[in-house]
């Protein structure tokens, strides 16, 4: 099947390189086959799942029957809904629409960057017969492309369209659907996130006109480079202010003069040693000057995407749904927002809780820092190195020295283990019980799902009455993934169980086992939130007797269904070609 026969890593050592390259090619033709392979079982899955007579009933739901069975192709690879729903699309899209591209793909003689592209730029054609040839010369050609780039690869799939389809040709006006702005990647170092996106034109130039016109508000003997200043003017433009200058004249009053802040509120856990250090160091100094090394310079180049940015693929459901209304559900706690944080942090960006302290201050904190005088440090280390970084919520790590530049604005509140105590006596959890779930949680606990804890909702594991208000019987999840809990029920529904330490088995529609662990656990500075919270004689999460559709009543609509946006969004786009059709429609010259 392969052009090589392929070998494992323990042999690569003993290889020459021309045969080292000949496994690079081998196995890199075995992964576009793996591929293929994967989508095709999720094409199965989707069209199975998706071809039922209650999934016509279930279209116009907000977690309709795509979305559902979305979540569970992405538990099953541990990524998110969304990008599971896009590929196995994608597979239906090959097995139905280009069954011959399809059959070269899963040879593995073509990438699947290549096969993302050419379903991208086939999406408009509506006609089998002009669909067909597209995919018959596609399949004939595409096994050579390995040579050329992606934009010449591109060009020739446009040529190939514009021959056949002309009205089908996707356009720069229509491009506008793929913007995109995503935060954070893989490769990031602590306390910093790569920010990739494509914007509209008109708002990039605004962006960066805005960003200009901050950075010359400072004065020409302020220490940061270029690449510094454009990040901190972003930050000003989110907290609607100024950009202060931080040139060392005590008389200098460029960009001081703050506008009064906006209301952003980010919340941040920590130990207590680690505030107490932050607190210090953010009245004696700046940022450290030894910060640690694996900081990106300032004048590095942007990282790049963790993933190709052609053809984008949206975070979130591209079609317009009704806004969610208040669910009418007993097992539906809401998330915090940050209108209702900010009551008790007024004027404060930043909403920082300290370390859990059940018994004492000293049971949870690390003192030795305070045994070691300055003088006695290595010449390389600072004390902000010295204490455990804090967490933010979703899961990431913001060093010391990064959380000392905003400490001041912080307002700071204690967080507590509840311990083996008993259960409350209401259905919405006390601000403590919520904080301490968010806190020891993270993010939403749906395998795949990192959604920050302070955007989901209290889940009650077993649905209360029957489930207490406790611990043991509460985690977060964002509201797509209750919504998923709590209305695709039955049998073939997805159900939960919970243990004391907040580990939470799930089991899917086809009877699979996931099993999820609280964020903290995985966070060497808070993993004491991860502490048992004490035993609970729960009932079985019970399988609903209900008719599923009447169940199904509150949950949100959506204004038009999938097929009907696709069919809209399709339309919309060819229109944009009518002129181009009509000129290719004239008769040649004579």
């Amino acid at each position: 099947m392969y052009e090589v026969s392929l070998v494992q890593i323990a042999d690569f050592a003993a290889l020459s390189d021309l045969e080292l390259e000949g496994q690079a090619r081998g196995w890199a033709q075995a992964e576009a086959s793996a591929s293929a392979h994967k989508h095709a079982a999720m094409a199965e899955m989707f069209i199975r799942a998706t071809s039922t007579p209650s999934a016509d009933e279930r279209r116009w739901w907000f977690v309709d029957p795509d979305a559902a069975v979305g979540a569970q192709l992405g538990a099953a690879q541990g990524i998110t809904a969304w990008a599971a729903l896009h590929q196995a699309q994608r597979g239906v899209a090959l097995r139905d629409r280009l069954p011959k591209v399809n059959e070269v793909f899963a040879a593995g003689l073509v990438s699947e960057m290549i096969v993302r592209n050419i379903c991208w730029s086939t999406a408009l054609m509506l006609e089998p017969d002009k669909l067909a040839l597209i995919d018959a010369e596609l399949a004939a050609q595409i096994s050579g492309w390995g040579k050329l780039t992606l934009k010449e690869i591109d060009n020739t799939i446009d040529d190939l369209i514009l021959k056949h389809d002309p009205g089908s040709f996707r356009r720069g006006r229509a491009s506008r659907r793929g913007r995109y702005f995503d935060i954070g990647s893989p490769t990031d170092a602590p306390g910093v996130l790569t920010v990739t996106g494509r914007l509209q034109a008109h708002l990039g130039n605004a962006y960066d006109a805005r960003i200009a016109e901050l950075i010359e508000g400072v004065c020409p003997d302020d220490p940061r480079t270029l690449n510094e200043l454009r990040h901190d003017a972003l930050g000003a433009i989110l907290d609607h202010t100024t950009l202060a200058c931080e040139c060392e004249d005590p008389d200098c009053v460029r960009g001081r003069e703050h506008s009064p802040r906006g209301h952003l509120v980010v919340h941040v856990i920590a130990r207590e040693d680690t505030v107490t250090a932050a607190q210090h160091a953010a009245t004696t100094t700046n940022t450290p000057d030894d910060a640690p090394a694996d900081t990106p310079a300032a004048d590095t180049e942007p990282a790049e995407p963790a993933e190709p940015a052609e053809p984008a693929e949206p975070a979130e459901p591209v079609e317009p749904v009704e806004p969610v209304e208040p669910v009418d559900d007993p097992d539906i706690a809401p998330a915090a927002t940050a209108t209702e944080t900010a009551t008790d942090t007024t004027a404060s960006p930043t909403e920082t809780g300290c370390d859990p302290e059940p018994v004492s201050v000293t049971e949870f904190t690390d003192n030795s820092s305070d045994t070691t005088p300055a003088a006695f440090l290595a010449p390389d280390e600072h004390p902000l190195d010295r204490v455990p970084p804090a967490v933010l919520f979703g899961g990431g790590v913001l060093p010391a020295y990064a959380l000392a530049e905003i400490i001041n604005n912080a307002t700071i509140r204690p967080l507590k283990h509840p311990g083996d105590t008993a259960p409350e006596d209401r259905y919405i959890p006390s601000r403590a019980l919520a904080d301490y779930v968010r806190c020891r949680d993270l993010t939403c606990r749906f395998p795949g799902c990192d959604k920050p804890a302070d955007r989901c909702d209290l889940d009650h594991t077993v649905p209360y009455p029957a489930g207490p208000t406790h611990a043991s019987n509460l985690k977060c999840l964002c509201r797509f993934h209750h919504l998923l809990k709590t209305f695709w029920t039955g049998p073939r529904g997805w159900t939960d169980r919970q243990h004391p330490d907040g580990t939470v088995v799930w089991t899917s529609p086809s009877g699979r086992e996931y099993t999820t662990v609280p964020g903290s656990h995985r966070r060497l500075s808070i993993t004491e939130l991860a502490a048992p919270t004490g035993a609970l004689d729960l009932p079985a999460t019970p399988i609903p007797t209900a008719d599923p559709d009447l169940r199904g009543v509150k949950m949100p609509k959506r204004r038009r269904t999938r097929a009907q946006n696709t069919a809209r969004t399709i339309a919309a786009e060819r229109k944009l070609n009518d002129d181009l059709v009509a000129e290719h429609n004239k008769p040649p010259p004579f």
